[in-house]
C-alpha cells in the first residue's frame, strides 16, 4: 500500500513464495569413471555435517548429460643445494550432475547444506586401490637427468574381459636406480583412491607419487 509504480523506479520485492522444504533435492557431482553405474531410480544415502549421527535416504531421479570440466594442478619441486624449481602439472577432471530426491518431513535439511553421498551402484568391495597422486605422477625431466635416464615408453596391456568399463592410466615404479612405467586399467574413483581393474601391479607394490633432486652439501 502506498508503493509508487513507475517505469523509472524499481519496485522492491514485497513478498516471496518459498518452496516446499518438505521435499528437497541434492545435486551430486559424479566422476566420469563412475557415471555408468548411476541410474535413475536407484537408492542413495547421505550425511550432512550438522547431523553427524543421522543418515538420510533419497532416490536418484535424474542424471544430467551436460559435462562439468574442472582443472586441477599438482606441483613437483626439484631442489639442489643452490636452487629449487617447481613444475606444475594441470589435469582436467570431468564430472556429471545427478539429482537425488529427498523427503524432508521434519524440515531439518536446509537449502545450501553440503552432503556426503553414497550411491549403491558406485561401490566396489575387496578391490586393490591406487592413490590418485600415483596416477597423476610423471618423473620430472630434472630427476631423469640426475639418474642418467630418459622417460621410457609405456607398454599398454590388454583390457579386462567381461565388458567391464575401464580407463587406461600409467603408474611408475622406482627401484632406487630407474623409473619403470606400468600401464593399468582403472575403474571407480573418489577424491583419494582409484580402483585397479587389471595391470601388472598387485596389493603392496610401492608406486612413485613424487620425486625431486636433492643437492649434496
Amino acid at each position: 500500500v502506498g508503493q509508487t509504480v513507475a517505469a523509472s523506479v524499481q519496485s522492491p520485492v514485497l513478498f516471496r513464495i518459498a518452496a516446499d522444504l518438505r521435499h528437497m533435492q541434492v545435486q551430486v557431482d559424479i566422476d566420469e569413471s563412475d557415471i555408468s553405474g548411476v541410474t535413475p531410480g536407484e537408492p542413495a544415502t547421505f550425511e550432512v555435517e550438522t547431523y553427524p549421527d543421522r543418515t538420510f535416504q533419497g532416490t536418484v531421479t535424474q542424471v544430467r548429460l551436460q559435462p562439468v570440466a574442472e582443472q586441477t594442478t599438482a606441483a613437483t619441486t626439484v631442489a639442489t643445494s643452490t636452487s629449487a624449481a617447481t613444475t606444475t602439472q594441470v589435469a582436467t577432471v570431468v564430472s556429471y550432475t545427478a539429482i537425488i530426491a529427498v523427503d524432508n518431513p521434519d524440515e531439518r535439511l536446509r537449502p545450501g547444506m553440503t552432503a556426503e553421498v553414497a550411491l549403491s551402484g558406485a561401490r566396489r568391495s575387496r578391490v586393490v586401490r591406487i592413490p590418485n597422486n600415483a596416477l597423476a605422477f610423471r618423473p620430472p625431466n630434472d630427476v631423469l637427468q640426475a639418474i642418467g635416464g630418459v622417460e621410457p615408453e609405456v607398454k599398454d596391456t590388454a583390457p579386462p574381459a567381461g565388458g567391464v568399463e575401464t580407463r587406461t592410466r600409467d603408474v611408475w615404479r622406482y627401484d632406487g636406480k630407474r623409473f619403470t612405467p606400468v600401464a593399468v586399467h582403472v575403474g571407480l574413483a573418489d577424491d583419494r583412491w582409484t580402483e585397479l581393474v587389471s595391470g601388472q601391479i598387485k596389493d603392496g607394490d610401492a608406486l612413485a607419487t613424487s620425486a625431486r633432486v636433492r643437492g649434496i652439501r
